[in-house]
């Protein structure tokens, strides 16, 4: 409103004045310039020019004010000009002075304007004043009001950061420590002080310092960070050792920042779960290796195994009874099945074991082994089963899966002699990024089952050793096979095993199997026919010698009509040149020149309504995950025997093949290609 800035009587006579102000603009602030830079700071006058066209933009907000009576334009060009200086820091008194002492510049110059008017002289200078009063008096009031407002802000500003750093300090992430320059700890929140096992209370009294907390192997790391922060007020975090109150050392990352002298803030970050997954990547790679070579001896000595079985049962077939070389031929027998078991374990714990998977319900597995597991167990050990999911589908081999259970249960026994408390847990769960990375699991949801026991569990050097094949705890009761044959399986499942243990504490074994959304499936057995024996004719590849003359003479002692071959190329030559029908193809799937799945595709050229086997010391994953094979392909784990050979070939030509079928019972590994 005009009245807030000028009276309504003293309107017209400020006309007058501004009409003098303006018909003689340059030349007025020209001298307001002048007088200003007496009291203004130099740093407010870059130069008069500015300040001229800075006071020539008030000219037509004033005339406007004066046509329409509205003078609010004006106003919040001074309450911006109030705003302006504060924000800034400037000093609105020099302002105001250079504005008041511009009028007294001005007003010889209405003076002179209005000198045969006296009367009317007194009312302009009057209404002239009043206006840039006002001026100055709305730009004070904005100039306190923004500092409040600035003050305001800056105390809620203030309040959030030390909220946000509260939050910090009491988030348990970050370990934060105030110390001085000798060392003393000040202050320290409680993440800190969970890593170290030390008290607030004798955080308050003074008994905590630096470089105790720091082994002396460690101190020059405390030196630089010192030194560092000397120089620049701030220390790059760098990686050093803290020892707890029980003399073991925690691995953290630590930073200094400056204080107000002579304080320091420090950040903690402990360290101890990324060196624990790095151990176990490093673990799981020692272990991959030792696999791959685990893989590879029993892949060869199951070829030995094989002619070392099948000569023996020849050989029994072939002696009487009552002959004396019989018990010696059996003992070679049993010293070999022995052998044989020991490979198949090497096999699991390599991941080249021959897998019967199908769609099952794990839940199911474990309760219909808590009968057994309590009879194992006995009276001494307290069995708690929990079972947290209400489906539990895996794509697996449950017998694999019941010796897992069955395996880490007995190590749970054993590690509680005089009694204890074993649980078993089932649940589900997403594995984070971490344990996805270190394991090598898949992103999807996973079925967790952990077997804890409350024995004398493990030191560390111990428990990354647990996996490794023949290394054993139990002295001569143990083979060291039991929890490298676990690994194995478990990885062979696409999935991970970890374990966790203490002296004094117990052990805790957790596996990581990815689930499934495919239906339960039917278990298909086949009988098996009586009678072994056939008239067909049948196609065997193998670059072992010694292992095709066995294959050669068992099936032709059984009446089958055999054309052999030592690679891929000469077994398609004969294909092609035999005259008649050849029923089944019977390859190894490990040669060299052309593999046993290259023959396998090129003889169903040929031959499209042959069978086809395969055999070998490896598993089907390492060769069958490879891409599609004949959908009539059936798998013979190596060592063969003919018991498990001609089985396995009966199985073959006289049952219609199905996707997921077993082929053969009993000693016979055999599954369909896509098993896997």
């Amino acid at each position: 409103m005009p009245t807030e800035w000028i009276r309504a009587d003293e309107v017209e006579a400020f006309a007058d004045g501004w009409r003098v102000y303006d018909a003689r603009f340059d030349e007025i602030t020209g001298a307001v310039n002048a007088a200003a830079s007496e009291v203004m700071p130099q740093a407010l006058m870059a130069d008069a020019e500015r300040v001229r066209e800075e006071s020539r933009a008030t000219v037509p907000l004033v005339w406007r004010a004066l046509e329409s009576g509205d003078w609010g334009s004006v106003e919040e060009r001074f309450d911006g000009r109030g705003r302006l200086f504060a924000t800034y820091g400037l000093d609105i008194d020099a302002w105001a002075d250079f504005v008041l002492h511009g009028q007294q510049v001005a007003t010889p110059m209405l003076v002179e304007a209005y000198a045969e008017d006296p009367q009317h002289l007194g009312r302009v200078l009057s209404a002239v004043q009043a206006f840039w009063r006002r001026v100055v008096g709305v730009a004070r009031r904005r100039y306190v009001q923004t500092l409040a407002e600035l003050a305001e802000s800056r105390r809620i500003a203030l309040l959030r950061s030390e909220a946000r750093y509260r939050r910090l300090a009491e988030s348990g992430i970050v370990g934060t420590m105030i110390a001085d320059t000798s060392g003393r700890i000040i202050e320290a929140n409680d993440a800190f002080l969970r890593m170290i096992d030390y008290t607030q209370e004798e955080v308050r009294a003074g008994k905590l310092r630096w470089d105790d907390l720091t082994p002396p192997g460690w101190l020059h790391v405390s030196d630089q960070l010192l030194s560092e922060v000397a120089q620049t007020g701030v220390a790059r975090p760098r990686e050093k050792r803290y020892r707890r109150r029980d003399g073991t050392l925690v691995p953290v990352l630590v930073g200094v920042a400056a204080l107000e002298p002579p304080e320091t803030i420090t950040f903690v970050l402990d360290l101890s779960e990324r060196q624990r997954l790095e151990e176990q990547l490093r673990q799981s790679q020692k272990l991959e290796a030792i696999g791959s070579l685990a893989g590879g001896v029993a892949h060869d000595f199951n070829n030995l195994l094989s002619v070392i079985l099948s000569d023996c049962d020849l050989l029994l077939d072939d002696l009487e009874r009552d002959s004396p070389l019989r018990e010696e031929v059996e003992e070679i027998r049993r010293a070999g099945d022995r052998a044989s078991a020991l490979t198949a374990q090497l096999l699991a714990f390599s991941r080249k074991q021959v897998l019967r998977p199908r769609v099952i319900d794990l839940q199911s597995v474990v309760r219909g082994m808590e009968p057994l597991i309590k009879r194992l167990v006995g009276s001494p050990i307290q069995l708690h089963l929990a079972i947290r999911v209400e489906q539990a589908r895996v794509f697996a081999d449950p017998h694999q899966l019941e010796q897992v259970l069955m395996n880490l249960i007995v190590n749970a026994r054993d590690a509680m002699a005089q009694g204890g408390t074993l649980t078993v847990v089932l649940e589900e769960r997403d594995v984070d990024p971490a344990e996805a990375e270190v394991f090598g699991l898949s992103a999807q949801r996973h079925l967790v089952l952990r077997v804890s026991d409350t024995g004398q569990g493990m030191d560390k050097a111990t428990s990354a050793r647990v996996f490794e094949p023949f290394f054993s705890t139990k002295g001569e009761r143990g083979t060291g096979l039991g929890l490298s044959t676990v690994f194995g399986i478990v990885r062979q499942h696409h999935g991970a095993i970890a374990v966790d243990s203490e002296l004094g504490r117990g052990t805790t074994f957790t596996v990581f199997l990815p689930g499934t959304e495919r239906q339960d499936e039917p278990n298909v057995a086949i009988d098996i026919t009586a009678d072994l024996r056939g008239p067909e004719t049948i196609l065997i590849v193998e670059d072992e010698a010694d292992v095709r003359r066995v294959l050669v003479e068992v099936l032709r002692r059984n009446g089958y009509v055999v054309l052999d071959a030592p690679d891929g190329h000469e077994a398609l030559e004969k294909a092609s040149a035999h005259s008649g029908i050849i029923d089944l193809l019977l390859t190894d799937l490990v040669m060299p020149l052309m593999s046993g799945r290259e023959v396998a595709q090129r003889f169903r050229e040929l031959r499209p309504a042959a069978r086809i086997i395969y055999m070998s010391g490896y598993s089907a994953d390492t060769h069958f995950n490879q891409g599609p094979l004949a959908l009539d392909a059936a798998f013979i784990a190596k060592p063969i025997t003919p018991r498990a050979l001609l089985e396995g070939i009966r199985a073959a030509l006289d049952h219609s093949l199905g996707v997921d079928q077993v082929l053969a019972q009993g000693a016979v590994s055999s599954a369909v290609t896509n098993a896997t």
